[in-house]
C-alpha cells in the first residue's frame, strides 16, 4: 500500500496525515531569534497512547494546542463518512492499527456492538452495570415475591425503589436473565393482572 498524505482537517497549514496512520508537520517559515525568517522542516510526529489506549498526537501552531485521536484524523481524511455515523471503528479491534483500510465510520450502537462481538468490551451484568439500582440478592427476593406473594408488581417495585416496568422485565428475564431461583421458571407469574 502506497503512503498518501492529506491535510489534517482544521490544521491545513501545519500538519498532514497519511493513510498509513502517521502524522507529520509541514515545512514552514518561522521567525528566528534574530528576526530573520528561517525554514522549519516538517517531520513525522511522535504518537503517544492516550488514557483509553488509542494513539494521540500533539498538535500546536503557537496559539492553539490539541491532542486529537490519530484514527479520527485518518478517517476524516481518507474514509467516506455517512450522515448517521459519528464513531470510527477499528475493523480488526487493534487500537494501534490506524491504517485507513482498517477504519470505518459507524454509528455509536454499531461501534458498541462490534466491541462486544470482538471481545474488546464485555457487557457488564447485574450490579456491575453502572445502571443497576438493585443487587443480585434483591433480584432473588423479587423473583420469590413475584412467584409466591399476592403483591402487585407495582407494590413489589416500590419496596425496592424501582418501577413496575423494571419488575416486569425481571419477571420475563429480559433483564437480570442470568439470575435464577431453583424450582422456579420464568415467567414467575402467569396471567395475573396488575392494575396499579
Amino acid at each position: 500500500m502506497k503512503e498518501v498524505w492529506k491535510d489534517v482537517l482544521g490544521w491545513e497549514e501545519f500538519y498532514e496525515v497519511s493513510n498509513m496512520g502517521r502524522v507529520r508537520s509541514k515545512d514552514r517559515v518561522c521567525p528566528s531569534r534574530w528576526g530573520s525568517p528561517t525554514i522549519r522542516r516538517g517531520r513525522v510526529r511522535k504518537l503517544s497512547e492516550g488514557g483509553s489506549g488509542y494513539l494521540i498526537v500533539h498538535l500546536s501552531d503557537g496559539d492553539r494546542r490539541c491532542h486529537p485521536l490519530v484514527h479520527r484524523l485518518v478517517a476524516q481524511a481518507f474514509c467516506p463518512q455517512r450522515i448517521d455515523s459519528e464513531c470510527v471503528n477499528h475493523k480488526d479491534g487493534d487500537k494501534h492499527n490506524n491504517k485507513s483500510e482498517n477504519l470505518e465510520w459507524v454509528t455509536n450502537s454499531q461501534n458498541s456492538r462490534h466491541a462486544v462481538q470482538s471481545g474488546l468490551r464485555h457487557g457488564k451484568k447485574g450490579s456491575q452495570s453502572h445502571l443497576s439500582k438493585i443487587s443480585e440478592q434483591q433480584v432473588i427476593e423479587i423473583i420469590k415475591l413475584i412467584a409466591t406473594s399476592r403483591l402487585t408488581l407495582s407494590q413489589i417495585g416500590s419496596r425496592y425503589g424501582i418501577s413496575k416496568t423494571a419488575i416486569m422485565h425481571i419477571n420475563k428475564g429480559s433483564t437480570w436473565g442470568h439470575i435464577s431461583v431453583p424450582g422456579l421458571t420464568r415467567p414467575y407469574r402467569v396471567g395475573r393482572i396488575d392494575r396499579q
